[in-house]
């Protein structure tokens, strides 16, 4: 099994959710005592401008203006092409280039799917590891846990096993919305993964999940764009 790996918790505000509250607490186990906040101040100018939020891509874009390496698979089939999965680096940015040129000419500049094209593409052009496939493994997991703590995109309602919700986080299986999460795995077991969950406070337990929840989890974030895992190392 994965070494359990010791990072620094935090919990995720207003001001900075899931997305950089957990790679805060990834980036801690590499060296960098950067707070949620000063994630989300330090890595803006990675993201478009009128942007909301930050994608995984943006992120890692800005793990790699650090000095780290990274390494994200992606499972997102909506905006990538899982065929993609055997092109070299050269053929892949030339690849996501293509759809790039492709996307501005025939969607809005606000296009959710332009974006992640885009983020995608310079992760690779700033030296970033893409890798496509069609889902997560569990093998998968646990060769990234070995070499540090992994970032994870996943759908919270799988993990949870929780129903939609409106916009203030009340029930609504009529007209509300799944939302997806943003997680840090920490360890693993025979039995499934340890989290470091932004959505609990910072001295709360790890979170434990069975394997196939996990996976499930993560393969259905594809609703957003955002069914991907990131390992980042010196």
């Amino acid at each position: 099994m994965p070494p359990l790996h010791a990072v620094r918790r935090y919990q995720q505000t207003a001001d900075a959710v899931c997305g950089p509250t957990a790679l805060a607490m990834q980036l801690s186990s590499v060296g960098f005592d950067l707070s949620p906040g000063e994630v989300v101040r330090r890595a803006a100018g990675f993201r478009r401008a009128g942007d909301a939020g930050f994608t995984t891509q943006e992120l890692a874009a800005f793990c790699l203006s650090l000095g780290l390496e990274v390494e994200l698979h992606s499972f997102d089939g909506r905006v990538l092409d899982y065929a993609w999965s055997r092109l070299d680096r050269s053929d892949l940015e030339s690849r996501l280039t293509a759809l790039c040129v492709h996307l501005r000419a025939s969607r809005p500049s606000t296009d959710a799917r332009l974006r992640y094209a885009e983020g995608y593409l310079s992760l690779v052009r700033a030296g970033g590891v893409l890798r496509i496939a069609t889902h997560p493994r569990r093998a998968l997991l646990l060769d990234l846990l070995d070499r540090g703590p992994v970032g994870a995109g996943l759908l919270d309602n799988v993990l949870s096993g929780t129903g939609k919700r409106d916009a203030s986080g009340a029930p609504d299986p009529l007209d509300g919305q799944v939302g997806t999460h943003s997680v840090l795995l920490v360890g693993a077991d025979a039995d499934g993964f340890l989290l470091a969950d932004p959505a609990l406070p910072a001295d709360a337990a790890l979170r434990r999940t069975d394997t196939e929840t996990l996976l499930a989890a993560v393969t259905a974030a594809q609703v957003d764009d955002d069914n991907s895992v990131l390992l980042v190392t010196r």
